[in-house]
């Protein structure tokens, strides 16, 4: 295996609130995303990508690889795991975890949703994002903007990328393909002395 410049793992919301085909819109979109061409060329430098989903459990879906390409195939045949509540600190909680086994340079955590934390106290958020800052984890989010939680980018930004020094990207169901590129192509270009 070739020396890891990133870990990259991709934390897609499947809880309650999600929609069968918002969960196919999100699958396939972040898929596509993992063929586009800067992901490709970051492969090459050493970059490993995995897919978690989450909602109440948290499932490794798509264990690390570092053939992006087989990670979205592997993916587009993944069938939804639960519909359960929104359990972001879970999630993180973890992401950092899987991220750590990885020997990488840098271990970013992706977790994309559409409502804010309704499982546990805040407290519990509170430790998972200062968790991750600890481990050195960086922290970006997608946020899901809808009729249902048009306040979601906020709290993201206020709850999660905020406290872990991270960023958001918010994206609407219709706009989540072009956000998801964005999003994959800033991070891995985003490397120090480049």
């Amino acid at each position: 295996m070739q020396p890891c410049a990133i870990a990259l793992l991709l934390a897609i919301d499947v809880s309650g609130s999600i929609s069968g085909e918002s969960y196919a819109l999100q699958r396939d979109a972040t898929a596509a995303a993992l063929r586009s061409p800067p992901v490709m060329r970051a492969a090459e430098d050493g970059l490993r990508t995995a897919v978690m989903m989450w909602g109440t459990g948290q499932h490794l879906v798509v264990p690390f690889d570092d053939r992006p390409a087989a990670t979205a195939a592997r993916l587009e045949a993944v069938a939804r795991p639960e519909h359960g509540q929104t359990d972001v600190a879970m999630a993180i909680r973890e992401g950092v975890a899987l991220l750590a086994a990885e020997p990488c340079e840098r271990r970013i955590l992706d977790i994309s949703g559409d409502g804010a934390a309704n499982a546990g106290p805040p407290s519990d958020l509170v430790e998972a994002v200062a968790g991750a800052v600890a481990a050195g984890v960086e922290v970006n989010a997608l946020p899901i903007v809808t009729a249902l939680d048009p306040g979601v980018a906020d709290w993201y930004r206020e709850h999660v990328t905020g406290p872990a020094g991270g960023f958001a990207i918010e994206a609407t169901p219709e706009g989540f393909a072009r956000a998801i590129r964005a999003k994959l192509a800033l991070e891995i270009a985003w490397r120090g002395g480049e």
